[in-house]
């Protein structure tokens, strides 16, 4: 009676457990990005780097600051941040073995975080744009190379893990789990931005080469790019040889973020089964569309008003579809990882109780009941992630005479009322990659 009633205590405690994981509260950061005050973001996440990221989280830490430091323009310190990471994520995964062998023992938490596919491969994208910010467009040609050969990789990258985990499943009594395919192959937005590189240094051909990897995109995958190709893009190679391009790269939302998910089955009193679990779910965002507004400045760097033209900018790219797919195949190494350490838990477990039983041991039902604690306090997920990548990313170009203009981007909700906006004076220039880039995170 005493171990019956014991046990419906902790297994009554245990549901309400997760509350517990959202102990953080982010109002004060959200404020922050709400108001477009990325500097102030970035140093409350330095204040606060220990709670946030623990002694496992050096690269979640980089990849944070890394993309905050992007938006507030810190392009420099952002390289060295976002570099940061994409080292810490490749020399985890080389030991990647020793810490599926500690996960397995307790739970995922227990290991550093080596960061999501889409992390990895969207973190060479915002340092191209760093660097063609800072006007080197070597080095940016150089990290949308590297973000295309992750990304061929990108569907390989869990399978053996995958297969691992599965065998230590079988190994004790459970089924295996199916491998999902990825669907992402093939970037329209990082092939947007080669594409414009390549016709501001003149390389028409190469530029063509990327029109037609955009078009194939949204072609071949379409649970993707569930949204019409953006009609600026048959634009950007027909620039008149008097004129110049103005290119806007605009991103908008915020990136999913994880919450557990938990499956418990109760057979007895003596064999308890419990599965955690993260689940990658979007973030909603009250931007619907967003318009631009280029307006031509007089010798004295005033507006010319009756000049004003207004375009609207289209999406190219759901970041949020793309890291719910690429997250498909590590969310099931992490189930079939979570069920193999669960089974193994619960069979000991049950022995303990077989043998409690069988010879009336009051130790043995005390390490019984103390093992069922156990599995309930070290299946947890791991619901690490980043918290500040956008959810998706929208394009337009305009051609014009050469010469200077102040740019209005013009954040829009669904009621059509302007919920952010920014503005940007520039020259624009012939032969010349003329780029704004704007953010609103809301």
């Amino acid at each position: 009676m005493f171990r019956k009633a014991l046990f419906i205590v902790l297994v009554s405690l245990s549901l309400t457990s997760c509350m517990t994981l959202a102990d953080y509260d982010f109002s004060a950061i959200n404020y922050s990005l709400y108001e477009q005050n990325y500097e102030d973001a970035y140093n409350l996440v330095e204040a606060d780097k220990k709670i946030l990221y623990g002694d496992k989280g050096q690269v979640l830490y980089d990849l944070d600051r890394g993309i905050l430091s992007h938006y507030g323009k810190e392009y420099l310190r952002s390289n060295e941040e976002l570099s940061g990471a994409e080292q810490g994520i490749y020399d985890l995964y080389a030991t990647s073995v020793t810490q599926t062998i500690n996960s397995f023992l307790m739970n995922d938490t227990v290991v550093d975080y080596s960061g999501e596919v889409y992390e990895d491969i969207y973190t060479n994208l915002f340092m191209a744009l760093n660097y063609i910010h800072l006007d080197d467009m070597e080095d940016a040609f150089v990290e949308i190379r590297r973000f295309d050969n992750k990304l061929k990789f990108a569907s390989e990258k869990y399978v053996d893990l995958i297969a691992a985990a599965n065998e230590e499943n079988m190994a004790n009594g459970g089924s295996p789990v199916e491998i999902p395919s990825i669907e992402f192959h093939n970037s329209a937005l990082a092939r947007y931005i080669s594409m414009i590189l390549y016709r501001s240094t003149g390389k028409l051909d190469s530029a063509l080469v990327d029109k037609k990897y955009i078009d194939s995109a949204f072609l071949t995958q379409k649970k993707l790019y569930d949204f019409p190709k953006p009609k600026t893009i048959e634009e950007e190679l027909q620039i008149p040889a008097s004129k110049a391009r103005l290119n806007v790269i605009a991103f908008s939302g915020r990136s999913p973020i994880k919450r557990e998910e938990i499956i418990r089955l109760i057979f007895s009193e003596d064999l308890y089964y419990k599965v955690a679990f993260p689940v990658m779910e979007k973030q909603y965002s009250g931007i619907t569309s967003i318009d631009v507004m280029v307006t031509p400045l007089d010798n004295n760097n005033v507006p010319i008003e009756s000049d004003l033209q207004k375009i609207s900018m289209e999406k190219i790219e759901s970041i949020e579809n793309i890291a719910i797919d690429t997250f498909a195949q590590k969310q099931t190494l992490l189930y079939t990882k979570a069920i193999a350490r669960s089974l193994s838990k619960t069979v000991g477990s049950s022995l303990l109780g077989y043998a409690a039983s069988e010879t009336g041991s009051g130790i043995l039902s005390v390490l019984q009941l103390v093992s069922l604690f156990a599995i309930e306090a070290t299946e947890r997920a791991d619901v690490r992630t980043s918290r500040f990548f956008p959810g998706a990313a929208w394009v337009t170009g305009i051609t014009l005479d050469p010469g200077e203009y102040r740019v209005t981007v013009q954040y829009k909700n669904r009621s059509g009322k302007i919920v952010s906006s920014e503005t940007e004076d520039l020259i624009v220039e012939k032969n010349s990659l003329n780029i704004v880039e704007s953010v609103c995170l809301k």
